[in-house]
């Protein structure tokens, strides 16, 4: 049966390239692969595989007829299965050139996005094969997120390790620097119609649970910002921020508002505002300027502020997270490790702690 699982997602592969190759306005999804792969295996299982000859004619018709109702059972099933796997497919692709848009090479790339999709894959089957291997896919998700390096901590990290530079005396390579913004090319915000040098806008759909607990799904994401100057005590600089990736941490939202079942949120940039930014200093065209580049790809900013209150509590966090992470470990061992408690005396059985699996 597995061969004709192969088979099907083989099918569903070349579908899914033709459909590629032809310019649709509708999306072409990925579920048409892992759904193939289902539906091929269950009908050849359901209808070529097993012997149904052996039943009388009437018996024979109601075998017939309970298959081709399991056979649609199963479609059924494995329609929600497949759109789940081809979401986290999509996510993989999108994580893979996230993490190239960011410098990473490409092995490394590869190998974080096969790491994370095995366990999302773990998370979302585990618990119908094994609690425990559930609980571990948790606790390795949970460690992941937490050393995941994403363009924020990476800027984080970095506000901690360089000192603030002034703009007259900038050297060449990764910088921070702290000012405000007082030239570039203003836009006109989405929401509220404010001038700003700069937007990121999102909208979601709002879903509401039978507790009444509301859930968020981003469904739009809108990033406009043009070339800016940045200015200190010392002097001014341009910052090359037009079609780059900005990480932007701790702004205030402009505009928050939730109607219809849909939430608008906003943040822009504002030259009132006194920013922490971080970038990559090169001379262009005989003059220095901050944009996002090699080696370290990142470009961000964030109000002063923030990076204050974030740098205090810092110790806080971090031992928070480890006492986490080893009560999560420790519960793991519980539920992994056979034991017996007995006349006050606890025993660990670690020698049958495979078999136990």
């Amino acid at each position: 049966m597995l061969i004709y699982f192969f088979i099907g997602c083989a099918v569903g592969v070349l579908i899914y390239f033709l459909r590629s190759k032809r310019s649709q306005k509708k999306k072409n999804n990925l579920s048409i692969i892992p759904f193939l792969g289902i539906a091929f295996a269950a009908g050849n299982y359901l209808f070529f595989s097993r012997e149904t000859n052996v039943y009388p004619s009437g018996e024979n018709s109601v075998v017939n007829l309970i298959s081709c109702i399991a056979f649609a059972v199963i479609l059924l099933f494995a329609y929600g299965i497949s759109n789940h796997i081809a979401n986290i497919g999509e996510k993989a692709i999108k994580n893979y050139h996230q993490l190239q848009n960011e410098g990473t090479s490409k092995l490394s790339a590869l190998i974080n996005t096969i790491f994370i999709s095995l366990l999302l894959l773990s998370l979302s089957f585990s618990l119908f094969i094994d609690q425990r291997l559930f609980f571990l896919s948790f606790v390795l998700m949970f460690v992941y997120q937490i050393a995941k390096r994403t363009p924020e901590k990476r800027f984080l990290r970095f506000q901690k390790i360089l000192a603030t530079s002034k703009i007259r005396s900038l050297a060449i390579g990764l910088v921070e620097i702290e000012g405000k913004i007082t030239a570039g090319e203003k836009l006109i915000s989405r929401l509220g119609k404010k001038e700003c040098y700069g937007y990121i806008y999102y909208e979601y759909n709002v879903s509401t649970n039978k507790e009444g607990k509301k859930s968020y799904h981003q469904t739009l994401c809108e990033k406009k910002i043009n070339n800016f100057t940045m200015t200190d005590d010392s002097g001014s600089i341009q910052i090359l921020a037009a079609d780059k990736p900005l990480v932007h941490l701790g702004i205030n939202p402009h505009q928050d508002l939730e109607y219809n079942n849909k939430r608008f949120k906003e943040y822009i940039l504002e030259a009132d505002v006194t920013y922490l930014l971080i970038g990559s200093a090169e001379p262009i065209n005989d003059k220095i300027v901050i944009t996002h580049s090699a080696p370290h790809y990142l470009l961000g900013l964030s109000p002063q502020d923030y990076v204050v209150r974030w740098n205090k509590a810092r110790p806080f966090r971090r031992n928070a997270t480890i006492i986490v992470i080893i009560a999560l470990f420790v519960i793991f061992s519980i539920l992994a490790i056979p034991m017996e408690y007995q006349d006050g005396i606890l025993t660990l059985y670690f020698n049958n702690t495979s078999s136990s699996w």
